[in-house]
């Protein structure tokens, strides 16, 4: 694994997530997952192929699996490893901010020891 893919891992593992059967990425992508015999609808199964087969740049059916992931990043739903590619473009964005991210990071670490002292010197007077 390289380190962007580990990268990349340890943010969706940090975002809010589900799963079902379906479910549709931001960028419009409808993903299906399963078979016919899971807990479809009546037809849904087979109105999903057809329209997979009308439109497979926008139905996109995974057979390897029963459930599709998504995650919830920055107030919109995505599917995981969607071909829109917005895991990567998270990454880079995320990457791209490293600096201000970091410097945020600190600033939240010293306020927290600030308070972890004050509450630590008001215990010491009890």
């Amino acid at each position: 694994m390289t380190n962007e893919e580990i990268f990349v891992d340890a943010m969706i593992k940090q975002c809010s997530g589900g799963g079902g059967l379906t479910n549709q990425c931001k960028c419009g992508r409808f993903h299906f997952a399963g078979s016919k015999d899971d807990d479809y609808d009546e037809n849904e199964f087979d109105d999903l192929m057809k329209k997979r087969e009308e439109d497979p740049e926008h139905y996109i059916y995974d057979c390897e699996s029963d459930c599709v992931s998504i995650v919830k990043f920055n107030g919109s739903y995505y599917v995981r490893g969607c071909v829109c590619g917005w895991e990567k473009r998270a990454a880079d964005f995320l990457w791209s901010e490293r600096a201000v991210i970091a410097e945020f990071l600190r600033m939240k670490r010293m306020e927290v020891m600030k308070h972890a002292i004050e509450v630590d010197e008001q215990l010491s007077d009890i």
